[in-house]
This record gives C-alpha cells, sequence and structure tokens, in this order.
C-alpha cells in the first residue's frame, strides 16, 4: 500500500481472505467499458475486472495482480502497475487482459521504487516512481529501460520528491511531485510540477506551488489539483499556456477527481473525517451539487457522458459492517447514485476502454 495520505488508515481495517475464481472472457475490439483493478479488503491480494457499459455486464477476476494496483489507459494500451514494494509494470493488450503482453520490474536497489504512473511521450514511455529521485524512460515495446531523468534537485529533505502523477500535453510531460518529508511523519510539503521536454529528456520549466497535488487532462492541457497551503487555496488550476489559471475552489480536501466537457466531479472528506461526499460541479454557472455521506472509502471516480459518472467504492473504516463495496453509477446533475453492482473484490482503480 502506498504509505502517503489517507490509504494508510486503511491498514487497520480486518483481515479477510477472499478465493479468487476466473470467471473472465476475453474482451473484443471495439467494445466500450470499464477496467478496474480490484482488491481484497485487506489488501492481500487483487484482480483485473471489466464492466460492459453496453450490456451492463461485469467480468470478475479475470487476472491476478497485487494488493496495491493502479490501471492506465496510455497510448493504446492498458498498464497495470503494482505499487508499494511490488514494484512491477504490465503492458495490456485492452482487447484481452488475461494475459498481459510483457511485464518488467521497477524494483530499485534499496527500499520500494513505488511506481505510481506513466505516460506515452515523443514515442518513449515514461514512469513516474514515489520512492526514487528519477524518472525512468522506457522502450514502449520492450519495457527495456533505455534512459533516466535525474529529478533529485526538486526534493524536499528526505532527498525523495515523491513523483506521482503525469499528463501529457503536446510534446511536453507535466510531472506532479508531491513531496512529502518522511523524517517528519510524512508531512506534505510544498508541492512541484516540472515541465519536461519530451524530444530530448530535459526539465525545461518548473512550479512550486500546491501540496499533495494531483495532475489530470484538462481538454486541450493539464489541471492541477492541489489541496489549501499557506499561500494557495485547495482547488483546481489549469495551465493556459503562460500561467496556472484557477477554474475552482474547494474549501473542503479534495480526494479523487474527474473533469469532463464543463463538470468536475470529485470526492472529499466530510467534517468528521469519517465519511465522504461526493460533489458534481457545473463549472460555467458554479452549481455544486453534493451527495448524502458515504460510509464507504471513495477509491476513484470516472465520468462516461454528461450524465453519467461512475465510482469505485471500498470497504469503510468507519462503518464496515454496512459497507457495500462495488461499482456505482451516478446520475451527475443530482450527484445521486441510480445502479450499483456488487463486487467480490473492490474497485481501487478505474479507467474506461
Amino acid at each position: 500500500m502506498d504509505p502517503s495520505g489517507e490509504t494508510m488508515i486503511l491498514f487497520l481495517i480486518a483481515c479477510t481472505n477472499q478465493k479468487l475464481s476466473d470467471s473472465s472472457t476475453p474482451r473484443t475490439a471495439g467494445e466500450s467499458g470499464i477496467i478496474m483493478a480490484t482488491v481484497a479488503m485487506d489488501y492481500s491480494v487483487g484482480s483485473l475486472a471489466y464492466f460492459d457499459l453496453d450490456s451492463s455486464s461485469l467480468t470478475q477476476n479475470i487476472a491476478s495482480i497485487s494488493g496495491d494496483p493502479i490501471v492506465v489507459n496510455e497510448g493504446g494500451w492498458v498498464w497495470q502497475i503494482n505499487r508499494y514494494q511490488y514494484d512491477t509494470l504490465r503492458k495490456y493488450d485492452p482487447s484481452n487482459l488475461q494475459v498481459p503482453l510483457v511485464e518488467v520490474s521497477l524494483a530499485s536497489e534499496v527500499g520500494s521504487s513505488n511506481p505510481h504512473d506513466v505516460a506515452v511521450c515523443g514515442g518513449y514511455l515514461y514512469v513516474s516512481l514515489y520512492g526514487d529521485s528519477r524518472i525512468p524512460v522506457l522502450n514502449l515495446e520492450t519495457l527495456e529501460e533505455i534512459y533516466s531523468i535525474d529529478i533529485s534537485e526538486w526534493a524536499d529533505q528526505d532527498g525523495i520528491p515523491e513523483a506521482s502523477s503525469m499528463v501529457v500535453v503536446g510534446t511536453d510531460l507535466y510531472v506532479g511531485l508531491q513531496r512529502l518529508d518522511r523524517s517528519d511523519g510524512f508531512a506534505p510539503k510544498t508541492s512541484i510540477t516540472l515541465k519536461l521536454d519530451c524530444e530530448n529528456h530535459t526539465i525545461s520549466e518548473s512550479w512550486e506551488m500546491g501540496s499533495n497535488i494531483n495532475l489530470i487532462e484538462w481538454e486541450e492541457s493539464v489541471a492541477m489539483i492541489t489541496q489549501n497551503t499557506n499561500s494557495l487555496d485547495g482547488g483546481v488550476l489549469v495551465w493556459a499556456g503562460s500561467d496556472w489559471e484557477r477554474i475552482w475552489t474547494s474549501e473542503v480536501q479534495l480526494s479523487s477527481v474527474d473533469h469532463h466537457n464543463g463538470t468536475l466531479f470529485y470526492s472529499s472528506l466530510s467534517p468528521n473525517q469519517n465519511d465522504y461526499i461526493l460533489h458534481c460541479v457545473d463549472i460555467e454557472s458554479g452549481s455544486d451539487q453534493t451527495s448524502d455521506t458515504w460510509s464507504e472509502y471513495i477509491t476513484d471516480l470516472l465520468i462516461e457522458d454528461d450524465s453519467n459518472g461512475w465510482v469505485g467504492a471500498h470497504w469503510g473504516w468507519s462503518d464496515i459492517a454496512n459497507s457495500q463495496p462495488g461499482l456505482y453509477q451516478v446520475d451527475l446533475e443530482t450527484c445521486s447514485v441510480t445502479n450499483f453492482w456488487d463486487m467480490e473484490l473492490a474497485p481501487f482503480s478505474m479507467i474506461k476502454r
């Protein structure tokens, strides 16, 4: 499990011993659906799952993965990252999730490299490492490392910059460094965003702003999701070509975030810090519809279209007995649940195919 942020709380949840069974069928090209990395309640095991948006059918336990997994849709492939203490990367054909095309270890000599994200830029695959001070550049086909970019000069006091989310804009790669001080209980320091030129693998610009930042795609640009700092209010800032333009300000701590066509969909912790709340925002009008509180731990969000959002929910820590882990469909106009699919393992990371 990633050793930063709210996920550490989940180690307190009671263990479970769920046995996986293969209920998979190969996907065929052209289908529209949601690919999920799912995990057990105690994060001991994980598996890939697929939800077909056309038929509303759910296929679970397609392939075994780690208990700290992420899925990324990049360059026409599905990339599955096994993070803290696993340190591997798998490349899948999105039409068949049963067997990876290739798998590579990203383990460091000491500790865990903890890979967090991948990005395809300039014909190469870039990998962010949360536990190292470099960005490896891999061959797209073989996943062989061909170059390494040193980012140690942007590290905080512990010597590790905590590179996490990445977004490609043209021939530039934006990399978010969260900069948590491991020598001070993982206290968040001021984050840094790097702009990397993919043609020559060099850092061309950097911005020191925000806290615990997360970068997401925003139309033809990139948005920075930031928490409150002494000098910057929490919210969403979009790169406008010459500066970061504030789009949304939030008084609460933003957790999972997605954006589509003027709609901002995000989750936040409730005031008691035990539950979650969904926010469905019309950016143009400023309307912010909120849901009832969720006792489940909201792990990831996804916008399908102008009307439908999707929520991945894990067992919560405030009311485990009444938690309903699984996949939820949400009406973005009212921010209310319209459908629910119970799952053997809970969604942890989701992408649209």
